[in-house]
């Protein structure tokens, strides 16, 4: 019987780090194995961040074989575990766990280890082995890389404050698809002008700034179900927008969760970062669609640092 275990202290919300650990899509980026076998590839099954989903590799037989993690249990914030067999070089199995404690200051001491049975022959040979001794530094290395990945993203998020306010209600034309997450950019710049030239068709009033409403957003397939949209008065009132795909919507008014996010695009997950760990520390599940509004024209504003998107998420009744 054998078990070993190594902890670190990481200057970041529980929930920052957990993200980090729950998704097996996310243990590349800290994994020591990743980093020491270049010719590794990774597969993961089943729904990524659920029980059931599995991280299955395969490498150099010399540096990280080949095996699977499979997702046993998850306590939110708390603690992943998951059952681990190795079948190349040699095949064992084994149980893994990574836990975390928030301390009153409100950093988070991750613990990493695993244990299980070894049976014969490999019994006999961990006599004169020890365990601890052979897999500690490679603990220690990806528990390292975890703590430097955990406290850049913390830096990010401190920077936004979540705010309150009543959402009054809109109607929107929308045009909503499945899109790949690297085509966004060509789908919002064609999305408009449809929705632009369907609204013009059916007389209505655009009253407000481009936006995207974000019904889910998939990191292991990288695809997101998002839909374009424009607020809109509709003339007369009882005429929806239609063309092509576009439609008419109504978000009715409530309490919003929001920031305000200036800069490029590519860095707004961290302001969603910031809403999604307030809604989570507040006990308040998000209601879908949330809603980023693209204040800012970069037509008429060329430094990208002033460009201001406001980021809304809601409460589910």
């Amino acid at each position: 019987t054998f078990r070993m275990e190594r902890s670190v202290m990481i200057e970041a919300p529980k929930e920052i780090v957990f993200a980090n650990v729950k998704y097996w899509q996310k243990w590349t980026a800290w994994s020591p194995w990743a980093e020491r076998d270049a010719s590794m590839t990774v597969t993961i099954s089943g729904t990524d961040g659920e029980v059931g989903s599995v991280y299955q590799w395969d490498g150099d037989p010399e540096i990280t074989g080949s095996g699977k993690m499979t997702t046993t249990a998850i306590t939110p914030n708390k603690e992943i575990a998951y059952h681990l067999h190795f079948m190349m070089p040699y095949e064992s199995e084994s149980d893994g766990y990574v836990r975390l404690n928030e301390t009153a200051a409100g950093a988070t001491e991750v613990t990493w280890g695993f244990y299980g049975d070894n049976q014969f022959p490999f019994n006999i040979v961990m006599l004169f082995m020890d365990m601890e001794e052979m897999m500690a530094p490679d603990f220690d290395q990806g528990l390292n890389m975890l703590k430097k990945i955990s406290e850049e993203q913390a830096a990010k998020v401190s920077k936004y404050q979540v705010r309150e306010d009543d959402w009054p209600g809109k109607k929107f034309a929308v045009l909503r698809q499945t899109v790949p997450v690297a085509e966004l950019a060509g789908f919002f710049g064609q999305a408009y002008q449809t929705i632009g030239a369907a609204s013009k068709q059916a007389r209505a009033k655009i009253t407000g700034m481009p936006c995207a409403l974000y019904y889910s957003w998939d990191d292991q397939n990288g695809q997101t179900d998002v839909a374009a949209a424009m607020p809109a008065v509709i003339m007369p009132v009882n005429r929806s927008v239609k063309g092509e795909q576009v439609e008419t919507i109504e978000m009715a008014a409530g309490k919003a969760y929001i920031v305000d996010y200036y800069g490029a695009y590519e860095q707004i997950s961290y302001a969603h970062m910031a809403l999604n760990m307030h809604l989570s520390r507040e006990g308040i599940e998000p209601e879908f669609p949330c809603i980023e509004e693209y204040a800012t024209d970069p037509g008429s504003e060329p430094d990208q640092n002033k460009w201001l998107t406001r980021v809304y998420y809601f409460a589910k009744n």
